[in-house]
C-alpha cells in the first residue's frame, strides 16, 4: 500500500513538472531560438514520460494483488455467512436472488480498489493542479472552480432516480440467474415436456424487461454526460477566452498561456473522474447494501443455544407442539405429542401431507415448533447448538443433494479425510457394491451434479451410505427407499437391521415392508396423531393405519 502511494505522488509530480517545460520551450527556447535547449527539454519530458509509464505498470500491478485479494475475502466471508442462515431460507428459491448478489461483491471491490485509488490520485492532482492555476491567474482558478462545482451538482440530481433503476436492474438481473438456472437443470423435463418454447419466452420476458430498464438508465446517463459536456466545455471556452485576452493584453506570455492550457487539462480529468466516481460510488453503495441484508440475517446458532450436544443415548420428546408455515395458514403439525425412545425405531405413516417430513424437519431444527417444546433428553432443542446436533445425526431426506464430486467424496461429505475401509463397509450395507463395478473408477468417479449419471435408485442408496458412514446414534429416513424397487429394498434393510441396532431410528415411509418391524408406528392423520403402537396393535385396531394398510395392500386384511 505504501508503494501505491509513493507511486500516486511520483505520477503526480512527473505531471507537475510538464507544464513548466512546455513553457520553457516557447518562452526560453522559440523566442531564444536556441535549438540545443529544446532539444535538452524534449529529452526531459521523454525522461519523464517513460518514468510515468513504470509508475503506471507498478501501480497497476499492486492494484491487481489488492483488489485479488479483496475480492477473496469479501466472497469468502459471504460464502461463510450464507452457510450460517437458517436452512429454511434457501427453500424459498433465493439461488438467482443469491448469485447476483456474490455478482454485487465485483462493484464493491472495484470501488475499494480502483475506484478508491482513483478517487485519491484526481484529488490530490486537482489540488495540486489548481494551486498552480491559481499562480498562473487568480480569475481563472475561480471561473474554473465555479464550473467545477456546478458540474458536480449537475451530477448529483440524478442520483436518486439511478437508485430506483439500479433497484429495479437487480431484480430484474436475479429473475434472468433464476430462469437460466432452471432451464440448464431442468432441461430433460422441458425436453421431455415439449417446453422448449415456453420457458424460452420465459426468459425473453426477463430480457425484454431489462433491456427496457438498460434504455432507462442509457438514457439518464446520455442526459447526465451531455450535461456534464456542455458546463466543462463552456467553462473551458471561457478560460480560453480569459488567456487570449490577457496574453493581447501582455498580462502573460504564449508559453503561459500554454501552460495554462495544459494545467487545465490535467485540472478537467480529475473533476470528470470524480463524476465518474460519484457514479461508481453510488452503484457500490447499492450493492453494498444489498450484500449487507444477508449479514444483517439473524445466525441459525446463536447465543441462546448455550447446550453442545449431541445424539448419544437419546430420547426426544414431543410436547403439544404445532406447526404452520405462515401466520395465516393452516396447521401443519397440531398439538402432538409423543415420545421416541432412545435405541428404538419409530415409523411416522400417514397420507401424503399429513406432516411427517415436517416432523422430521423439527427434529432437526430445520423448522422451529409455532407452539409446544421439543426436549431432547428433557433439555429444548431451541437450546441446543443446532450444528453440532445435526453433525449427530444421520439424515436420509426426499431431496438429499448428490455434489460434483466422487462417490467417495460424496459418502464422507464433511469429513476431510476419507476412510475407505468405511467407505466399502457403507456401501456394502447400502448394496451399492454391484454398482461400483459398473463405474470405471469405482468409489473414485466422479458424479454430476445433482447426481447427474447415477439412476434414482443409485442416488438414494448413495444417500444411505452417506448417512450410515457417519456412524451417528441418531438416524432419520424420510422415504429413503422410495425409488427402490423391492429387491433392493429387501437387501438394504437386511443390512441395515444390524447397522442400525441399538440406535434410536426414526423413519418417514409408506411402504409397508419399511415399517412393519418398527418398534413404535406413529400415525398422522391432518397433522394430528391419529394413533400410536406397534403394528400388530394398530391392525387389531382397525383404524386409520388398518385402512392405510389395507389400502396399499388392494386386500382386506380381514378376510
Amino acid at each position: 500500500m505504501r508503494a501505491l502511494f509513493a507511486g500516486l505522488i511520483a505520477g503526480s509530480a512527473i505531471q507537475l513538472a510538464l507544464p513548466f517545460l512546455t513553457q520553457a520551450i516557447v518562452d526560453t527556447g522559440i523566442r531564444q531560438q536556441d535549438f540545443s535547449f529544446i532539444v535538452l527539454i524534449l529529452i526531459a519530458q521523454l525522461a519523464l514520460m517513460a518514468s510515468l509509464s513504470m509508475v503506471e505498470i507498478i501501480r497497476e500491478r499492486i492494484l491487481l494483488h489488492i483488489s485479488t485479494r479483496i475480492n477473496f475475502s469479501m466472497i469468502r466471508d459471504f460464502l461463510t455467512k450464507i452457510m450460517k442462515l437458517p436452512v429454511r431460507l434457501f427453500d424459498r428459491g433465493m439461488t438467482g436472488d443469491l448469485l447476483q448478489r456474490i455478482a454485487d461483491q465485483t462493484r464493491v471491490e472495484s470501488f475499494l480498489t480502483s475506484g478508491s485509488i482513483r478517487v485519491a490520485f484526481s484529488t490530490f492532482n486537482l489540488l495540486l493542479f489548481s494551486l498552480i492555476l491559481s499562480f498562473y491567474s487568480l480569475n481563472i482558478f475561480l471561473i474554473f472552480i465555479f464550473g467545477s462545482i456546478i458540474h458536480l451538482g449537475w451530477v448529483m440530481i440524478f442520483l436518486k432516480r439511478r437508485k430506483n433503476l439500479d433497484r429495479h436492474k437487480f431484480i430484474q438481473l436475479s429473475e434472468h440467474q433464476t430462469r437460466v438456472l432452471e432451464i440448464i437443470h431442468g432441461m430433460k423435463d422441458i425436453r421431455m415436456s415439449g417446453a422448449e418454447h415456453q420457458k424460452r419466452w420465459l426468459w425473453e420476458e426477463v430480457q425484454a424487461g431489462l433491456f427496457r430498464t438498460n434504455i432507462k438508465t442509457l438514457n439518464v446517463n446520455q442526459l447526465q454526460d451531455a450535461g456534464s459536456f456542455i458546463i466543462n466545455q463552456s467553462k473551458n471556452i471561457i478560460i480560453t477566452f480569459l488567456a487570449a485576452n490577457a496574453v493581447i493584453h501582455g498580462d502573460i506570455t504564449l508559453g503561459m498561456m500554454l501552460a495554462i492550457q495544459f494545467i487545465l487539462g490535467q485540472a478537467n480529468a480529475p473533476v470528470e473522474q470524480m463524476s465518474y466516481t460519484i457514479r461508481e460510488f453510488q452503484d457500490a453503495f447499492f450493492s453494498l447494501e444489498r450484500i449487507n441484508d444477508i449479514f444483517q440475517m439473524e445466525n441459525e446458532v446463536t447465543e441462546n443455544q448455550p447446550y453442545n450436544i449431541i445424539p448419544r443415548n437419546t430420547e426426544i420428546s414431543f410436547q403439544k407442539v404445532s406447526f404452520r408455515y405462515n401466520d395465516e395458514g393452516k396447521d401443519a403439525l397440531c398439538e402432538v405429542s409423543f415420545k421416541i425412545p432412545e435405541g428404538k425405531t419409530t415409523a411416522l405413516v400417514g397420507d401424503s401431507g399429513c406432516g411427517k417430513t415436517t416432523l422430521i424437519n423439527l427434529i432437526l431444527g430445520v423448522l422451529t415448533p409455532s407452539e409446544g417444546k421439543i426436549l431432547i433428553n428433557g433439555t429444548s432443542l431451541n437450546s441446543i447448538n443446532t450444528d453440532l446436533w445435526r453433525r449427530g445425526c444421520g439424515v436420509v431426506m426426499q431431496d438429499g443433494f448428490v455434489f460434483n464430486d466422487t462417490i467417495a467424496g460424496n459418502i464422507a461429505l464433511g469429513h476431510e479425510e476419507i476412510d475407505y475401509h468405511k467407505i466399502m463397509k457403507s456401501i456394502r450395507t447400502a448394496s451399492l457394491s454391484k454398482d461400483m463395478e459398473l463405474f470405471p473408477s469405482g468409489v473414485n468417479t466422479v458424479v454430476g451434479e445433482k447426481g447427474r449419471g447415477l439412476s434414482s435408485g443409485q442416488k438414494q442408496r448413495l444417500l444411505i451410505a452417506r448417512a450410515i458412514y457417519k456412524n451417528p446414534a441418531l438416524f432419520l429416513f424420510d422415504e429413503a427407499t422410495n425409488s427402490l424397487d423391492a429387491n433392493n429394498e429387501k437387501n438394504i434393510l437386511n443390512n441395515l437391521s444390524s447397522c442400525l441396532k441399538n440406535k434410536t431410528v426414526i423413519v418417514a415411509a409408506h411402504r409397508l415392508s419399511t415399517i412393519i418391524n418398527a418398534d413404535q408406528i406413529i400415525v398422522l392423520r391432518d397433522g394430528k396423531i391419529a394413533e400410536t403402537g406397534t403394528h400388530s396393535d394398530l391392525l387389531s385396531r382397525k383404524g386409520h393405519y388398518y385402512k392405510l394398510i389395507e389400502k396399499q395392500s388392494n386386500t382386506s386384511i380381514a378376510s
